[in-house]
């Protein structure tokens, strides 16, 4: 490059005509300016070492820095994980125990049901009276059937529920008890 740099120097003085290209000031200027370009290439070589160092450096910083904000991260983090294992573990023990609910529930469910029919009595070839269009009026025609035909006293409120089932109240009387035993305690209608 300094070659070419000389090239082009001689070449402008040439060109002037008016210095001679062997005198001695052209030949300062040109060392000077030999040495000004040799100048600026340590210079430049000295700033590019300088800045690849200070990138090293940055780059090295960064890396520490991050580590140290992960560190801090991880450390702030490790409680709140726990407190989440532990969440877990308590979210499952309530699921199985809801579980285990529900299946009690539903296990009482049938119990409650299955000793409700216990109590019902199915009544088949009842005739219910003409006119009898009220359930009440059904309820009195059967305690009525009970008193004379199995010679047991009823009243109203030992019946929970009277349901005439079929089309056209023509099918069986189903009679839910409120308590089998103390109606029939004293008789044997099995």
């Amino acid at each position: 490059m300094s070659s070419d740099l000389e090239k082009k120097i001689m070449e402008n003085e040439n060109q002037d005509g008016n210095q001679d290209p062997q005198s001695p000031e052209k030949t300062t200027l040109v060392e000077t300016l030999l040495k000004i370009c040799d100048e600026m290439r340590g210079t430049r070589k000295l700033i590019t070492t300088e800045v690849c160092k200070l990138e090293s450096k940055l780059s090295e910083k960064i890396t520490q820095e991050t580590q140290k904000v992960n560190d801090n991260i991880d450390e702030k983090l490790a409680p709140l994980l726990a407190d989440v294992e532990e969440l877990k573990v308590r979210v499952d023990t309530c699921e199985e125990k809801i579980s285990g609910l529900k299946e009690g529930n539903e296990r009482e469910k049938k119990d409650h049901e299955k000793e409700r029919r216990r109590k019902n009595i199915v009544i088949r070839g009842f005739k219910i009276e003409e006119g009898s269009n009220q359930i009440s009026q059904v309820v009195a025609q059967v305690i009525k059937l009970f008193q004379d035909k199995l010679g047991i006293r009823l009243s109203e409120d030992q019946i929970d529920f009277t349901k005439v089932v079929g089309k056209e109240r023509k099918g069986p009387i189903i009679m839910g008890l409120t308590s089998w035993n103390k109606i029939f305690k004293h008789h044997s209608v099995y």
